[in-house]
């Protein structure tokens, strides 16, 4: 008898953030974008544990990167203050 466990298919749907800002109260910008760190270490915990991932995002907008949270993790590594 085959084995059941290899006759499905062990999927992850990983949705990242598509936003790229918050609007403050006073209007102003403010620039923000998914977490690389998290993203990665998710990916590559959930490939090597045999699933199948897709990856998505609202309205398949293409995600953004935080970009200031990847350059404080930058200084913290270095042992600086961060921005």
């Amino acid at each position: 008898m085959q084995n059941m466990e290899n006759i499905y298919t062990k999927k992850v749907l990983i949705v990242l953030s598509a936003a790229d800002h918050w609007t403050l109260t006073d209007g102003t910008l403010y620039p923000t974008g998914y977490w690389a760190e998290e993203f990665v270490e998710t990916h590559k915990e959930l490939v090597e544990a045999g699933m199948e991932v897709d990856i998505a995002t609202p309205g398949s907008v293409k995600p953004t990167v935080d970009k200031k949270r990847r350059l404080n993790l930058c200084f913290e590594e270095l042992g600086q203050d961060s921005l």
